[in-house]
């Protein structure tokens, strides 16, 4: 996975610096599966997903669904283990700390960047 951080295309605010980038199939299979519960400032960002299933999973997360230009279409709070979520029209998916959304201040149609680790 790559590292980087993910800002609000607007003012550069910094929203997550902690963001693991999947890179093939078999990473964004596992996904946070038999990982530890994310921090407060770690994301996963699954590139080339639509959906995110809970099958296995210990704790609950949120979820950023963003199109291929990085605009936000949907936001998920609290989907819980074993549950399912899916966005058709979503090119990627943020995993976060289940309730981190509340205190991110996203919403729909917001533009989202990426950042890589130097």
């Amino acid at each position: 996975m790559i590292q980087g951080r993910l800002l609000c295309a607007d003012d550069k605010k910094c929203l997550v610096s902690n963001v693991s980038r999947t890179t093939n199939f078999l990473e964004r299979m596992r996904g946070l599966l038999f990982r530890d519960p994310l921090k407060e400032d770690e994301a996963i960002l699954m590139t080339s997903c639509n959906s995110v299933h809970m099958f296995g999973m210990r704790y609950p997360i949120d979820l950023i669904y963003l199109d291929k230009n990085w605009v936000i279409i949907k936001l998920v709070e609290g989907l819980n283990p074993w549950g399912m979520s899916a966005c058709t029209a979503a090119k990627m998916v943020v995993e976060l700390q289940g309730n981190s959304l509340k205190n991110m201040l996203v919403k729909n149609g917001q533009r989202l960047e990426w950042e890589n680790e130097l």
